[in-house]
């Protein structure tokens, strides 16, 4: 696997507020869908927008548009990385359809639609 330089910078400007714990979940999460053995983090730059304008376009809007299928993958993985920011929490203040600035059925439907369980997200009290 390998980590392009500018998708390292996306890591290192990143303001990880699940600390490191996020870190490893998304580098995970990356290592698991890739599928050209590239890791990419795009969709970090998606998450921040909600928080703060970023400084440049992402590096797929300077190469066109999306081809339906990749923004579908970008979709998915963008919907798991909020579940994780989310600790499963879909609805509500903090949850990963308002952190992705969508209504939470749009997030149900999508979720149900790519046999993803929020609860696989959800943070074990009784583990720490």
């Amino acid at each position: 696997m390998r980590i392009p330089l500018g998708q390292l910078d996306i890591l290192k400007r990143y303001a990880w507020p699940g600390n490191i714990r996020e870190l490893e979940n998304v580098i995970e999460r990356q290592v698991i869908v890739s599928q050209d053995r590239r890791l990419v983090f795009d969709d970090l730059l998606s998450a921040e927008s909600g928080r703060a304008a970023p400084a440049s376009l992402p590096a797929a809007t300077e190469r066109g548009p999306l081809p339906e299928q990749e923004l579908s993958r970008r979709q998915h993985d963008n919907a798991i990385t909020a579940l994780m920011q989310s600790a499963g929490k879909v609805s509500g203040a903090g949850g990963a359809a308002e952190l992705l600035g969508i209504k939470p059925t749009t997030l149900f439907s999508r979720l149900r639609k790519w046999g993803i369980e929020p609860a696989d997200y959800k943070v074990n009290d009784k583990a720490s």
